[in-house]
């Protein structure tokens, strides 16, 4: 059967100094992460973003921040500290309107949805490895974001009957708003059961959600 749209989970959480823009931009982000055109069962594309790791994630917050009329760009060169010269950053933003600048590094991960006890240990963990990158180039007067991006995934290999269920989905999001930082999520209801073809069959990957912290 197939799921219908009130079993979608969407949400955020944002604090007092999390500015207009940044809450826009992500939000802006999970729309199009959430947009049932990546479900089109009629010509083979059964797709999610998430899927395809972390250059996927960023270029899709790129397009957000183009959506909003500003400017973004993958992969920019940016001033390095040592030795002199440039790197590639993996994020540029710009929107003068909005109030928002940045340059960002971002990582990917994949926890286990079953266990959200441990989502706090492997955030940090992506966050510091993020932290050390960005510390290599010189900001240049520009405020510096980490973005991570969490697919957890769960497997059927003991569930079989019932691969994602409603009550792993809010244990792992109650976890997710414990943790430091803006955040968004979503959980498509299309897909909520889907699996990867090129992975193995039995593991479900059923939405994705955005943390980000300013260094």
């Amino acid at each position: 059967m197939r799921n219908t749209r009130e079993q979608s989970l969407n949400g955020e959480r944002f604090r007092r100094n999390h500015k207009d823009g940044l809450r826009l931009l992500l939000q802006r982000w999970r729309s199009l992460a959430s947009d049932p055109i990546w479900d089109d069962e009629d010509d083979g594309q059964d797709d999610c973003s998430w899927w395809y790791g972390e250059r996927a994630s960023v270029s899709q917050l790129a397009g957000a921040a183009w959506t909003l009329r500003g400017w973004a760009m993958q992969d920019y060169a940016w001033e390095r500290r040592r030795p002199k010269g440039y790197a590639q950053i993996d994020l540029c933003v710009d929107h003068p309107k909005l109030e928002l600048g940045f340059i960002a590094e971002a990582k990917q991960i994949w926890p286990r949805l079953t266990r959200p006890d441990l989502l706090a240990t492997r955030v940090d963990r992506a966050f510091k490895q993020l932290q050390r990158e960005l510390g290599r180039v010189k900001p240049d007067g520009w405020p510096q974001r980490m973005f991570v991006f969490v697919a957890p995934w769960t497997s059927t290999t003991k569930k079989a009957s019932l691969p994602v269920s409603d009550s792993m989905l809010r244990e792992f999001v109650s976890a997710l708003g414990d943790l430091e930082g803006a955040a968004v999520w979503t959980f498509p209801w299309w897909a909520r059961n889907r699996k990867i073809d090129y992975v193995r069959r039995t593991d479900f990957y059923p939405g994705v959600a955005l943390l980000t912290r300013e260094l």
